[in-house]
């Protein structure tokens, strides 16, 4: 098929092809990749976490949800491992709720991980939590997350909507909380660092108002902004990603696809919500991340997340390489400032235009 491999045939024996098959099957699913095995790929939304330092997954392990088992020990031993049939080249830790008072300790932790040598660097960059709305307090922890080389921004989890409570990640409506929008000048008065914009959909366009309002951070605003099944919420999602993708400042991660509903999985039920991304953003603002371990937990396989990506990219869509080359690596490198073996090889004008901002990552309850 069109995304299929082009086993080679020269050597034709059976012995031969089986073994050059399993060279590029998913280890799990056993499934024949359609990503070519060298294709570089840089993840931008991972949470790397242990129940011993993030203390809320024991709870999660027991809940009986669907997204139960990703309360696992998750570290970048695990993720090599898991994702050892593609090309990672580096990682982005984001966010993941620390436990105790002091949330620097998050990036200190995850820049302990960066330096041991079987973890090969990752996570090569590190978004944590900062109290925003209690911005004097907030000043004094942003100084001291920055003492860390791999630390690149914030994430504080604006999730709130009243007809969804099992969606909202925070006490109340901050977007425009005047002591939250103080805290936000502090991260804008940095200029060229990265806010993590995590609302609901009925948040959006609200959202977009924030993003305008601080021109000089870069907001990657998450997950797609967690679309909705059914025509009505399609509607409202459309309506409020394209609202903050009229910002120039604004970028988009696409994963977590349905993550409220049990997650959508295969092909034909993601591609149509990463080309209605891909049109409000365009591919020079968008990249595809893996949400590991979570988004496990819908494809049960952490290699076909990337695989189905691409498969939707390059099959469905028919994009030029260069923006598939922009969506799986290229953005993310110019958005957290990592600097990858690989990086030359990719067409310069691909790179989006940085325009500014500071950031650190949020606590779910907004300690």
């Amino acid at each position: 098929g069109e995304l299929g491999l082009d086993i080679p045939r020269l050597k034709s024996s059976p012995t031969y092809l089986n073994k050059r098959k399993r060279q590029f099957m998913s280890t799990s699913t056993r499934r024949l990749l359609a990503i070519p095995k060298s294709f570089c790929i840089i993840d931008p939304h991972v949470h790397y976490w242990t129940p011993q330092h993030f203390s809320w997954l024991e709870g999660l392990r027991t809940s009986g949800d669907w997204k139960a088992n990703s309360g696992r020990e998750f570290l970048p031993s695990t993720y090599l491992e898991e994702t050892r049939p593609l090309n990672i080249e580096q990682t982005v830790h984001i966010q993941a709720n620390w436990t105790g008072e002091d949330c620097v300790g998050e990036t200190e932790w995850e820049q302990q991980l960066a330096g041991k040598k079987r973890n090969m660097g990752h996570p090569h960059a590190i978004c944590s939590y900062a109290p925003l709305h209690r911005p004097q307090e907030a000043e004094e922890i942003l100084e001291r997350h920055f003492a860390y080389p791999n630390f690149r921004g914030i994430r504080f989890m604006l999730d709130f909507d009243q007809n969804t409570p099992e969606m909202c990640q925070t006490d109340r409506d901050y977007i425009n909380d005047p002591e939250f929008l103080s805290g936000m000048k502090l991260l804008n008065d940095y200029q060229g660092q990265i806010f993590e914009l995590q609302v609901c959909q009925s948040q959006l366009t609200r959202a977009a108002e924030l993003v305008s309002k601080f021109p000089d951070l870069n907001f990657i605003l998450n997950h797609a902004g967690f679309p909705l099944s059914g025509e009505e919420k399609r509607v409202q999602w459309l309506e409020g990603i394209n609202a903050v993708a009229q910002n120039e400042n604004a970028y988009v991660k696409i994963s977590a696809l349905g993550m409220w509903e049990g997650g959508w999985s295969g092909v034909d039920k993601i591609t149509g919500t990463i080309e209605d991304t891909l049109l409000a953003f365009g591919p020079n603002r968008s990249m595809f991340a893996s949400n590991l371990p979570i988004d496990k937990e819908v494809t049960g396989d952490a290699v076909g997340i990337f695989d189905d990506f691409y498969r939707a990219a390059k099959g469905k869509l028919k994009l030029k390489m260069q923006d598939i080359e922009a969506l799986f690596f290229h953005n993310a490198s110019i958005l957290y400032k990592l600097h990858c073996k690989h990086g030359d090889n990719l067409r310069d004008n691909n790179a989006p235009e940085v325009w500014g901002g500071y950031g650190v990552l949020d606590d779910k309850n907004n300690r």
